[in-house]
């Protein structure tokens, strides 16, 4: 039996938000604030992507394609369960904290040596393991906040009714991008 192939995405620039926190559920989600609906469109075509909009001409221009979300609502919540109802949303905890929020890429692995200097002098004495983001540079790494990012996604996936199995433990969600310190996802 295949496993079925996790749903890819490319959203539009009001989905800013969305697009983030999809990659942080591990989803591979295309996203730039500074592409027009025609590039966007090009590029949800070429790869097999579905669209996600909330761009009413953008919607009817994409009609014609396969794999179009008109996304519903304001908030986080109502948006990941608007796009749940179109494309249900398999969220795999082993997933979450696996691509970079900022730029898509998947994170890798980071010697712990490399990382000294590029971070906080007591992160670098108190952590063991850290990632790296081949695309933006930014490194990654187990922070305290790590507890209140589960729960603020458990909540947003409890409100837009969105299952998760057991809960396992993040690679990572804490960056740092050079020498100065980057707001976590």
């Amino acid at each position: 039996m295949t496993k079925a192939l996790r749903p890819r995405f490319c959203a539009d620039v009001m989905l800013g938000s969305l697009a983030k926190w999809l990659r942080i559920l591990g989803f591979d989600v295309f996203y730039s604030n500074s592409i027009d609906d025609e590039n966007l469109l090009r590029i949800s075509r070429a790869e097999g992507r579905t669209l996600l909009t909330r761009d009413t001409g953008l919607a009817k221009r994409a009609k014609a394609a396969a794999g179009l979300v008109f996304v519903e609502g304001d908030h986080l919540q109502e948006q990941l369960a608007s796009v749940n109802a179109k494309v249900p949303l398999q969220c795999d905890p082993a997933l979450y904290f696996s691509r970079c929020p900022v730029c898509n890429a998947l994170l890798i692995d980071a010697p712990r040596e490399e990382m000294e200097g590029r971070v906080p002098a007591f992160v670098f004495n108190t952590t063991k393991a850290f990632k790296v983001c081949p695309g933006c540079d930014r490194v990654y790494w187990r922070g305290s906040h790590l507890v209140k990012a589960m729960q603020r996604l458990q909540n947003v996936l409890d409100q837009a009714q969105i299952p998760a199995s057991k809960r396992r433990s993040a690679p990572s969600c804490r960056k740092q991008n050079g020498s100065s310190a980057a707001k976590s996802p």
